[in-house]
């Protein structure tokens, strides 16, 4: 089937060239690339992702439009981010558009990127202390006390600086035969904070320091910034030793004056915080021994107060031997009459424990055992005697019985019986024999064979 354009659709004349897609994406990468090598955009961060290849994408919105954009991996320390970027967060970017031909799209390759109003710096501390106060370094409860006296007091700064000056001078004034060790660092620039986490941590390793003092003069919150970085704060968070943070003025505040132990306004006043005026300890020691004197003055009036009452109120020692002596033969004798009591009483036990053991005593036992044995044995041939008697008498009477049953006694009386022979057979009826036939005849004392010679219907006599 062949497709007619509509009327007035632009048609492709002989000759004309046909591009194909990668050749408008290629013409629009050198295009656009070319027009815009080195921007600077302004606008508000959405849809922030950091992919598992450590590249992170996002894109940049005002009111009318999107552009996207991304930040590769090995891009990003360069793009100065030393904080972390946030959906909303309003910055300035700088880079250049470039167009992924594969899907089309272009895109701002960032190469550095700041927050707009607020400082970079800024958003960094805000972050880092949210960061750090989440995980507990900054928790009261786990700040350590300063000492009263110290012996010896570490000092973490510049040798140059003027922070170091205030502090020796307030402690050469205050108590000047304090040990002092300072430990020299950089407080400014590249690998600042890295130092003085180092000196931290060497402090602690020493067993004679027993305050430590990290600080710096005033300045800019640029040149404060070693002091807000985290190898810093994580130093001062371990640190087994007391820290006070003395950075800058009072109007100055860093993250390690919230991880420290004590925050003083200057390394001056950190000074007069570390170690009390000879003075003001002078003035308190006197007043302690004032006290302890008053004390230990109204402790012996008591106590001789109470020895006193106490000799008013206790007999000679005489007397009292007296009446240890008579409570001692008052016991003795009490103790006398209860072992005579007791050993009364054990002999009463005894008895009674013996009789008892005498009625347990096998030989006692097989004798009542014997007694029982010989009055069952008596009871025994007396009920069988008895028994006997009974058994015979009965056995009389079933005899007499069974003698006035017993056929021989009917013999006796005349009576007779008659078997026929040869199955000697009981005859009760005549008809029960004939004529010839042979008969046994049983008396009482004999028996008797005979044949018949008549028929017994007619009467006849046997012979």
């Amino acid at each position: 089937m062949t497709e007619i354009a509509p009327a007035g659709s632009p048609s492709l004349a002989e000759g004309e060239k046909v591009f194909s897609v990668s050749e408008i994406t290629r013409g629009l990468k050198d295009l656009i690339e070319g027009e815009y090598p080195d921007v600077w955009v302004r606008g508000e961060i959405s849809n922030f992702k950091l992919h598992g290849s450590g590249h992170a994408f996002l894109s940049l919105k005002d009111d009318r439009a999107v552009l996207e954009a991304v930040i590769f991996r090995f891009a990003q320390r360069k793009a100065g981010l030393g904080y972390e970027l946030e959906d909303g967060t309003e910055v300035v970017a700088h880079g250049r558009i470039g167009l992924y031909e594969p899907h089309g799209r272009y895109r701002l390759i960032i190469e550095f990127v700041q927050p707009v109003g607020v400082g970079a710096l800024l958003v960094r501390f805000e972050q880092l202390k949210r960061k750090l106060e989440q995980e507990g370094l900054f928790d009261p409860s786990r700040k350590k006390p300063l000492p009263v006296l110290p012996q010896r007091i570490g000092v973490v700064t510049s040798p140059t600086g003027a922070a170091v000056r205030d502090i020796l001078t307030v402690l050469r004034r205050r108590f000047a035969n304090v040990s002092v060790l300072i430990f020299p660092v950089r407080v400014q620039g590249e690998g600042a904070a890295e130092e003085i986490a180092a000196a931290v941590r060497e402090m602690n390793r020493r067993a004679d320091v027993d305050v430590l003092i990290v600080g710096r003069g005033g300045g800019s919150l640029e040149d404060l910034w070693a002091f807000n970085e985290e190898v810093v704060a994580r130093a001062i968070y371990e640190s087994r030793i007391p820290v006070i943070s003395a950075v800058g003025h009072e109007i100055d505040v860093t993250i390690a004056d919230f991880v420290a132990d004590v925050r003083a306004p200057t390394p001056s006043a950190a000074a007069e915080m570390v170690v009390r005026s000879k003075l003001e300890l002078a003035e308190k020691i006197g007043g302690l021994e004032a006290r302890l004197g008053r004390a230990l003055k109204a402790g012996l009036a008591g106590w001789a107060a109470r020895l006193q009452q106490a000799r008013r109120v206790l007999a000679s020692p005489e007397r009292r031997i007296e009446d240890a002596m008579m409570r001692l033969d008052d016991l003795l004798s009490r103790m006398e009459n209860a072992q005579a009591w007791l050993l009364t009483q054990g002999e009463s036990r005894l008895r009674e424990a013996y009789r008892a053991l005498l009625l347990l005593s096998p030989r006692h036992r097989v004798h009542q055992d014997g007694l029982r044995l010989e009055h069952l044995v008596q009871r025994l041939v007396s009920r069988t005697s008895a028994c006997v008697d009974r058994q015979a008498q009965a056995l009389s009477r079933v005899g007499a019985i069974l003698d006035s049953l017993s056929p021989l006694a009917i013999l006796k009386r005349g009576y007779s019986i008659t078997y026929g022979l040869p199955s000697r057979e009981i005859l009760t009826e005549a008809k029960r024999v004939r004529r010839g036939d042979a008969i046994e005849v049983r008396l009482y004392d004999g028996e008797l064979t005979a044949r018949i010679v008549a028929d017994p219907k007619q009467g006849k006599l046997i012979r």
